[in-house]
């Protein structure tokens, strides 16, 4: 199966983060998994170093706009030919 890179936004996600991520691995084969966060003042980048332990494939980068400029942000990181957005939020 062909890997594909993920773009998943967060800002404040703490709450249902976790989750999130084991349910984008379990389902996903993810090649890299590319954070783009709002500049969270709670523990989203705390969780997302933890998971970095485990999978060693996930790129934090910080962007202080709007959704679009985040989604722009995370699809230019993007390496693989196909890749997926996930909403922290929605997971």
């Amino acid at each position: 199966m062909e890997r594909i890179d993920v773009v998943v936004l967060t800002k404040d996600s703490e709450h249902l983060l976790e989750r999130c991520l084991n349910s984008i691995y379990q389902n996903i084969p993810v090649n890299k998994l590319i954070i783009v966060d709002g500049y969270s003042k709670d523990n989203t980048l705390k969780i997302l170093q933890e998971f970095n332990k485990k999978y060693k494939n996930i790129k934090v980068f910080l962007d202080n706009g709007n959704r679009a400029t985040a989604r722009q942000k995370g699809i230019r990181e993007v390496e693989t030919e196909w890749f997926a957005f996930v909403d922290s939020d929605k997971c």
